[in-house]
């Protein structure tokens, strides 16, 4: 499984900027209290065999 943390914005699209802010990396005057998770590259294994 692979990932990436994100902050969105108010049209609900991930935000580097955003994200240092939450993490701390930037000064803010708005700061957010939501980080995401998104998980991609996900591996099932079906029992099918190939």
């Amino acid at each position: 499984m692979d990932g990436e943390a994100a902050v969105l914005d108010d049209k609900g699209r991930s935000d580097y900027g955003m994200l240092k802010r939450a993490l701390g990396r930037l000064p803010s005057p708005v700061e957010s209290d939501v980080i995401l998770c998104y998980g991609f590259d996900l591996l099932i294994d079906c029992g099918c065999g190939s």
